[in-house]
């Protein structure tokens, strides 16, 4: 796959201004970032209605031929034990596509918890940053500055609330 994909939940509403009930979508958007390897960049909550459709775009990865994926979570402000779920079954069926593997980068409180209390956190490769997961990656301690090519490491996928992590 060359260049960039970006699709929107279509489970979520459309926001509308004013109102207190909006649900924000889901975004999923793929870096690929090199042969192989694609950085799957996630906004918004996953809950037991954005959790399937996270499912259907990692396994899209999978079943398209990646051979190893780095999930960015670091945009997103909620995970639910559906989200979880999601993750592992991604990566179950990633281990028996024979997949080199999956990663999950994130560092909210809100991710990093749910995550850490049930053990995922090593199940699924927890990392901090972009940069660690990408060496994680190539098994490479570091590659350039950031550790990711330029179109990643300056890309639009750096979120403000990522200063705001623990």
């Amino acid at each position: 796959m060359s260049g960039t994909s970006q699709r929107t939940s279509s489970n979520a509403p459309a926001p509308t201004t004013g109102t207190a009930d909006t649900v924000p979508a889901l975004t999923v958007v793929v870096h690929p970032v090199d042969p192989g390897t694609e950085v799957v960049e996630v906004g918004g909550d996953i809950d037991m209605s954005t959790a399937p459709t996270l499912l259907e775009h990692i396994l899209e990865r999978v079943h398209g031929g990646a051979r190893y994926l780095i999930v960015d979570l670091t945009a997103v402000g909620f995970l639910s034990a559906a989200g979880l779920s999601a993750l592992v079954t991604a990566r179950a069926e990633g281990s028996a596509a024979g997949s080199g593997g999956l990663c999950v980068v994130a560092r909210h409180h809100a991710v990093v918890a749910p995550l850490v209390a049930t053990g995922l956190d090593v199940v699924l490769d927890l990392r901090p940053d972009l940069s660690h997961a990408y060496a994680l990656a190539i098994g490479v301690a570091d590659r350039g500055r950031h550790g990711l090519p330029d179109h990643i490491a300056d890309g639009p996928h750096r979120s403000p609330r990522a200063a705001d992590a623990p």
